[in-house]
């Protein structure tokens, strides 16, 4: 049986378990494209994997049962299209061989997906979801996570002895206890974020994925082509969109104002204090003239209403603004 790439066995798994999204269909079906090969061993996969699901819930591997599956599998009699006695002796000789080697293969397969369904079974994932504030998370490793507002985590009861794998939707700050030895990975839509010890924000949305890191290091790859990645270092950010990373140099804090309630502009243009207070309050802030956009601004506001702080805009820059249904014009 030919060997399966370990990103693509897991694909399979989510295949399997109607988890895989539309990204991994399309990769799992391009590699079984490649190759006859790919796809029969892609089959024999599925073929042992059905049979295992029902033959073995035990939370230890039932040898038995595996041997049954076994003897399933290879109990069809193969037959040679020749009348040559000595070519029918030859085939049986070979029918023999090949009926040991799918023993072997089909066995050790079974291990594999006992092992795994083992470590589903005990990895099943808890799912917090912030619906209505922030909200902090302390992980089986006692790493802490702080959901933004309308973010989802998911994460096993435990973490096996691989990785601490967990999943998220939206905005959240990590904080992961240093492990060398057990990866720390965040799957997101698009993409897989991995450390060993560090703090980070990551901001995953539909469109695009964000990764800020505030100490440490962090891999920030692709989630189909996990040769498309960046490494990040502290007070950089990253942005994905699905096929290139951006990365820029963060001089302040405010991609934690969620948190901290509090934003810091140290002469910054206004074009860039309009989109964080748009993103902090959630509303649209627009410049009716974007030759505006250049003017500096410079201020600390903690927990102010948004009329407030364009109201001290206001006076720095001598413009105004006015609300026209949810949006803030500054003109």
């Amino acid at each position: 049986m030919k060997e399966i790439p370990g990103n693509i066995k897991d694909i399979i798994i989510d295949h399997l378990q109607n988890k895989a999204d539309e990204a991994s269909c399309k990769q799992l079906n391009e590699w079984r494209l490649l190759s006859v090969e790919n796809d029969n061993a892609f089959k024999l996969f599925e073929e042992v994997w059905q049979q295992t699901t029902t033959a073995l819930q035990e939370p230890t591997f039932n040898i038995a049962a595996a041997w049954d599956i076994v003897d399933k599998r290879i109990a069809a009699p193969i037959t040679y299209a020749s009348p040559n006695a000595s070519l029918a002796k030859a085939g049986s000789r070979v029918t023999h061989l090949r009926k040991s080697v799918i023993a072997a293969s089909v066995l050790a397969l079974i291990l594999l997906i006992s092992s795994l369904l083992f470590r589903i079974n005990n990895g099943k994932l808890t799912q917090i979801e912030a619906l209505t504030q922030n909200q902090e998370v302390v992980l089986p490793d006692s790493s802490h996570v702080i959901l933004r507002k309308g973010a989802t985590l998911q994460y096993p009861i435990k973490f096996d002895g691989r990785e601490r794998k967990i999943f998220l939707k939206g905005e959240a700050f990590f904080m992961v206890q240093r492990n060398v030895r057990l990866p720390f990975r965040i799957q997101t839509e698009q993409s897989f974020i991995e450390v060993k010890g560090t703090s980070f924000l990551v901001h995953a949305s539909g469109n695009a994925d964000q990764v800020v890191v505030a100490s440490g290091s962090v891999l920030f790859s692709s989630k189909t082509d996990t040769s498309l990645h960046c490494l990040l270092n502290p007070q950089q950010k990253a942005v994905f969109n699905g096929k290139q990373f951006a990365t820029i140099v963060v001089q302040d804090s405010n991609y934690l104002s969620w948190y901290t309630r509090e934003l810091k502009f140290a002469g910054k243009e206004l074009s860039v204090v309009a989109a964080e207070l748009a993103d902090f309050y959630k509303v649209d802030v627009i410049l009716s003239d974007t030759t505006m956009g250049h003017l500096r601004i410079t201020g600390t506001f903690h927990e102010q209403p948004l009329t407030q702080v364009l109201d001290e805009i206001s006076i720095l820059t001598g413009l105004q603004y006015k609300k026209v249904n949810t949006t803030y014009l500054i003109y």
